[in-house]
């Protein structure tokens, strides 16, 4: 098969070259003649038209010639050469002159074109033939060519797949489609001198969204660099010292035409940014917008704030916005079947379950990083599956691998009524759940107006309130009044935000992470402050976004706040309307003496242990003192969990260091723990009352 090819190098490239010994089209001739079987139809000092015979196909032919190129040159080919099908190929305007690449006809630059006509060509492709810049092809499509390694289809895709990136990815179109015309007007400045304000919280993508928009400048034909130069502003300071590195890499010459991208997080100064330190970075922005591609960067907050910090930076140059919301589970969980299927995995639902649920764990502390988190859980997934496998591990990700891998609980197959009736406490509680679920479900299945079903939990630590806002989740599911049933636990500040307007966005986001399940809020009163306290907390701003959350979605998800029942009630006293959209309340008393008793007991089962010691247990709660367990501090169940973990400590200890394989509890072992200064009841002795 025979394939005319025509070959443009940059002039000035080539004219940078006049003193080689071999000018470059020769040179390269000169190689060609050693790999392929090809005649040639014209030459020049930038150009090459000729015929090559191969079965290897235009594809293979237009790669060896980049490979060559570099390997003489050591530079990337695809900065300064352009190789196509010459048949066919469309005509092009030069400098006044049309020129078609159909034949060995002279070339524009032979007519008084420049480099940078030459440049323009280069940078402009039309559909018709089978083109191909900077190593990629196209067939029969209107785009444009590139000036990076990537093409700018490649790029486009890449965008797409970030999630959250909506506004990201129809700005890249709208890039691709002015770009054209931009170009053969001159008027690159009018993209060179724009800046972006992005709204994207940590971790969901703004590094990734840097990197390929100045990829997709460079493929564009812009001249800025693809890396990105990332800032942080310091905290806040009415001095300029901790500025002066910023002002540095703003100021930094370009050493070359091609700009220099630089991310400008300013999460920090959201609420300065009429600040004369920051009008000055502005400034010295402004000042060098001839060398610089500038992305803002802060959280995705609420759009009130994003709008004032956006007509600040569009008072002295134009910027645009791109916002990047919260991913929603089914973006996330979508994004992890497509992670996992890169890494030549299939994934079950219920693996797709556990996953989320170790998600939600890893939200719970306030330090989740987006995708970049959800990347770091997979790749745990998949390193472990792999590990623990026998032999080969197979494709298939199944709920018992993620349970397993994942080091989630495995799923309680009881009944919700089952837990909750193996619970040891109050029976008029359990009652009491039972009327209210009932009394929901009821309400549901009239045609009357939908139930509010939030709840309180009121209580002191280790009552069990938790435990049972599981089983809640589970009964309400059971019960077909939630269609998910999940669990999701956050404390009340969990909901503030670290900026002023993030707060609203963040507890919006939680809501809808819950939607269909069950929102515990633990010690949920720290989100109240009274009007004679910090009127600037967050913890109101999440309230109102909260209680909006909660009426707009009662039917789709399940508020329990919990907490002391004084602190509880100030909080209910505080917010009317919080209180009347919870209107179910259940108290969690103190545990008995006997009831500490028998939870140690249950806990026992779970291992060996001498007879004897059920009696030693028995003895040590019935002398608790009374002012203790009664103790609005005491940690009732927490307390007798962690009594158990340490006389296990104690004989896991003593087993291994007498050479044991097994671990039999002994009378001992719960002597020497209850003996610790956390457990220790004799009067010398003050005892603490419990730790988590």
């Amino acid at each position: 098969m025979k394939f005319k090819i025509n070959l443009e190098l940059d002039p000035e490239w080539v004219l940078s070259h006049r003193d080689d010994p071999v000018l470059p089209v020769a040179t390269l001739i000169n190689e060609f003649d050693k790999q392929f079987d090809f005649t040639i139809d014209d030459s020049g000092p930038s150009e090459l038209l000729f015929t090559v015979d191969s079965d290897k196909g235009f594809d293979f032919i237009r790669n060896r010639i980049f490979e060559i190129f570099s390997s003489i040159y050591g530079a990337p080919a695809p900065n300064v050469m352009r190789v196509s099908l010459a048949e066919n190929e469309p005509s092009f305007e030069m400098g006044g002159a049309t020129t078609s690449t159909s034949s060995g006809e002279k070339k524009a630059e032979e007519s008084g074109a420049t480099s940078g006509d030459f440049l323009d060509r280069l940078c402009h492709r039309t559909a018709g033939g089978n083109t191909s810049s900077f190593g990629e092809s196209t067939s029969g499509s209107a785009t444009t060519a590139y000036k990076s390694g990537d093409s700018v289809e490649k790029i486009l895709a890449e965008i797409q797949s970030l999630v959250g990136a909506e506004e990201f990815a129809e700005l890249a179109k709208e890039l691709i489609k002015v770009a054209p015309e931009i170009k053969e007007r001159g008027l690159e400045s009018l993209v060179l001198s724009r800046c972006y304000l992005f709204a994207v919280s940590d971790g969901c993508g703004f590094s990734s969204a840097a990197s390929l928009l100045a990829k997709l400048y460079r493929a564009l034909g812009f001249a800025c660099y693809e890396s990105v130069n990332e800032i942080v502003l310091p905290p806040y300071t009415d001095t300029t010292d901790k500025l002066r590195p910023v002002f540095a890499a703003i100021e930094a010459p370009s050493s070359d035409a091609y700009r220099t991208v630089i991310s400008l997080d300013i999460s920090e100064w959201m609420s300065k940014t009429t600040n004369v330190n920051f009008r000055a970075i502005l400034k010295a922005i402004e000042a060098n917008k001839d060398n610089l591609v500038v992305l803002f960067r802060i959280p995705y907050v609420e759009k009130e704030l994003v709008g004032g910090i956006s007509r600040t930076l569009n008072d002295m140059m134009t910027t645009k916005l791109v916002s990047f919301p919260p991913a929603t589970r089914e973006q996330i969980l979508d994004f992890t079947k497509k992670e996992l299927g890169g890494k030549g995995f299939t994934v079950q639902n219920p693996a797709l379950d556990q996953i989320w649920n170790r998600l939600n764990e890893e939200k719970s502390d306030g330090r989740f990083y987006g995708i970049k988190t959800v990347k770091k859980v997979l790749d745990e997934l998949v390193y472990d599956k792999i590990a623990n496998s026998r032999g080969k591990c197979g494709s298939v990700i199944s709920g018992k691998d993620a349970s397993n891998l994942l080091k989630m609980d495995t799923p309680d197959s009881r009944t919700a009524q089952q837990m909750l009736d193996a619970l040891i406490g109050n029976e008029t509680l359990k009652d009491q759940l039972n009327a209210i679920v009932a009394q929901i479900k009821l309400a549901k299945l009239s045609e009357e107006e939908t139930p509010c079903i939030h709840m309180r939990f009121v209580g002191n630590p280790g009552t069990g309130k938790t435990t049972v806002a599981r089983i809640v989740g589970k009964m309400l599911k059971e019960e077909g009044i939630l269609r998910i049933g999940g669990f999701f636990e956050v404390s009340g500040r969990d909901f503030c935000g670290r900026y002023i307007g993030e707060t609203a966005p963040k507890t919006a986001s939680i809501c809808r992470d819950a939607y269909g399940s069950v929102l515990f809020i633990d010690e949920a009163y720290s989100l109240y402050r009274s009007s004679d306290e910090d009127s600037k907390d967050y913890g109101r701003e999440a309230l109102d976004t909260l209680i909006a959350e909660m009426e707009n979605h009662r039917d789709d998800f399940v508020v329990i706040m919990a907490g002391y029942t004084d602190e509880m009630d100030k909080l209910m006293e505080g917010n009317r309307g919080l209180r009347s959209r919870m209107p179910y309340t259940i108290e969690f008393p103190n545990f008995t003496r006997e009831q500490l008793f028998e939870i140690f007991r249950s806990l026992l089962a779970t291992h060996k242990y001498e007879e004897q010691l059920v009696d030693v247990a028995k003895k040590y709660f019935d002398e608790l003192p009374e002012d203790l367990i009664t103790s609005k501090e005491f940690s009732n169940g927490r307390y007798v969990r962690n009594l158990y973990e340490r006389t296990w400590a104690k004989a896991a200890l003593r087993c291994q260091l007498a050479g044991l394989k097994t671990v039999t509890l002994s009378c001992k072992d719960f002597e020497l723990a209850s003996a610790d200064k956390d457990f220790a009841l004799d009067g010398n002795k003050k005892s603490r009352l419990g730790f988590y």
